[in-house]
């Protein structure tokens, strides 16, 4: 398990899926894909605490790529989607929100999870932050 980076900024910029990717490479970083809606609860909650906690931003910013996409929460949500949304989420199998895909620099998937709770998901976090060739 890696050690908290210590290297955070204010705030977390997500990047476009298309180069995303490439930067991991670059990097040599995993990328975060974040799945969520913002009809959703837990999404919410998953957002607030990779976005504007601080111990959430230091993880993302010195470990991760990260990504995020908008996907339903179920048929009633009035939530736009984005063909490049769907198509990713179909290609990873990400059916419901929130879901979190951690992918290696290569592009493998190398864990997911959801929200259970604050502490589950940073352990999630740190657990997925080192690099898997």
């Amino acid at each position: 398990m890696a050690a908290e980076p210590e290297d955070a900024s204010e705030s977390v910029v997500l990047r476009p899926y298309s180069s995303a990717l490439k930067e991991a490479r670059l990097r040599d970083r995993n990328v975060l894909l974040v799945f969520n809606s913002p009809f959703c609860y837990f999404c919410r909650a998953l957002e607030h605490l990779f976005f504007t906690n601080p111990v959430g931003i230091r993880l993302i910013n010195g470990s991760y790529v990260p990504v995020a996409f908008v996907l339903k929460n179920d048929e009633s949500d009035p939530t736009p989607v984005t063909r490049e949304a769907r198509s990713v989420g179909k290609r990873l199998g990400v059916y419901h929100v929130p879901q979190v895909v951690v992918l290696s620099p290569g592009g493998a998937e190398i864990g997911r999870f959801g929200w259970s709770s604050r502490e589950e998901v940073l352990l999630n976090l740190r657990r997925h932050s080192a690099v898997v060739h």
